[in-house]
């Protein structure tokens, strides 16, 4: 696994990381802005059909409301 791999796969928590914790932004703020970072990396980095990226994001938001339930 090379250097450019691990730092495309760990992007996605690098930018919480620093949206959250060095830039000090509120999460209302932060997460959206890490959505989009990660949904951009996956469709043209890794190339995964957006078909598969919209139905993530909708498990994901069924995930988040039952646990908010």
């Amino acid at each position: 696994m090379s250097f450019l791999q691990v730092v495309t796969a760990s992007t996605p928590v690098l930018a919480v990381f620093l949206f959250l914790v060095l830039l000090r932004l509120p999460a209302a703020k932060a997460m959206p802005i890490s959505f989009v970072i990660t949904v951009v990396l996956s469709l043209f980095v890794w190339k995964m059909p957006g078909i598969q990226v919209a139905a993530a994001t909708i498990e994901g938001v069924i995930v988040a409301m039952s646990i908010l339930w």
